[in-house]
């Protein structure tokens, strides 16, 4: 008896690791780049970037996909997820994208941020800062999102930073922003 049990909770679970993976290949669980996993138990609904970001759009854009990290602990529920790379051609700073539940309100409220400028990128409407601590070698390209809101910013490595070095995360939330959900 003790067999026909074991038995039928193997193949409940085959049966259900089936029609998840069925799901998956349709697209309804978040497998696709770009698109937010559905959410369960003990897991929100944020897009994250080490899964959603495909690895051409990474290469596209000048990061290697193989320097990947994933900076927030994905299995734990969270406002952030935020996974980073660094460039192939060597340079001294690392690209992180961040995906949030919260909003550029939000950000503008802060009062440890600097705000550079507003900026569109595609069709949005974001604005760039930076920390106000000065020992923060990063910049940040925030835009909306249904969700609340994504970031690209450029983490300086070196002590020689440029003063332009906004710009870099600029050109790379350019490139990134058309593959993140509205």
């Amino acid at each position: 008896m003790r067999a026909v049990n074991v038995a039928r909770t193997v193949a409940a679970g085959v049966a259900v690791l089936g029609l998840v993976t069925g799901c998956s290949e349709l697209g309804l669980g978040g497998s696709e780049p770009g698109t937010p996993a559905v959410a369960g138990p003990g897991k929100d609904d944020l897009l994250d970037p080490c899964t959603g970001v495909a690895d051409e759009w990474l290469i596209e854009t000048g990061l290697d996909p193989a320097t990947e990290r994933d900076v927030v602990n994905p299995t734990d529920v969270s406002s952030w997820r935020i996974c980073a790379w660094q460039p192939f051609d060597g340079s001294p700073y690392r690209i992180d994208v961040l995906s949030s539940s919260l909003t550029i309100d939000d950000v503008r409220s802060n009062e440890t941020q600097d705000f550079v400028r507003e900026i569109a990128v595609g069709s949005r409407q974001g604005l760039i800062h930076k920390p106000k601590n000065a020992n923060l070698r990063t910049c940040y390209v925030t835009l909306p999102a249904e969700q609340g809101m994504f970031e690209v910013s450029v983490g300086w490595r070196d002590a020689d930073v440029p003063d332009d070095f906004c710009e870099v995360a600029v050109k790379h939330a350019i490139d990134l922003e058309p593959h993140l959900p509205r």
